[in-house]
């Protein structure tokens, strides 16, 4: 590859190759200096996760403001899958998150480390904003 669109077939390959990396899972293409390309294994910490099953979100400014929280504190649950963690334990779609085990800060990348964090066999403590009201569930994530 050599001429003005080498630097572009390059980049196409390094895309086309780290989307099926990313796919599998562990692989990680580094890319080094002048054309250097570098495959890497690094330990999937994806397979160690745990889940509850839920989607979620950031809360708009409106909500916030509705409800009287402040938005980068909180997370909304978008959806909860049918026979997860966070469907067993009553976590309910539009459920707004507040606190995670006692904290008063439940932002969403806080949401998504609590999660991941917590130990096997550990329960989570939510306490979730639901027409109004709070509401305390408790979660014992599963391992992916």
């Amino acid at each position: 590859m050599n001429g003005r669109n080498s630097g572009l077939r390059r980049m196409g390959m390094v895309a086309a190759l780290a989307g099926a990396a990313s796919m599998l899972g562990g692989c990680v293409f580094v890319v080094g200096g002048k054309g250097r390309h570098d495959w890497r294994y690094e330990h999937d910490d994806h397979q160690r996760r745990q889940r509850i099953g839920v989607y979620t979100s950031g809360v708009s400014e409106s909500l916030a403001s509705q409800l009287g929280i402040r938005r980068h504190r909180a997370t909304l649950i978008t959806r909860v899958l049918h026979d997860r963690p966070a469907d067993e334990a009553g976590m309910q779609e539009f459920d707004v998150v507040v606190a995670i085990n006692g904290r008063d800060s439940a932002s969403p990348e806080q949401f998504r480390r609590s999660i991941i964090d917590t130990p096997s066999g550990e329960a989570l403590d939510f306490v979730v904003l639901r027409q109004g009201e709070e509401v305390n569930v408790t979660v014992f994530p599963e391992r992916r």
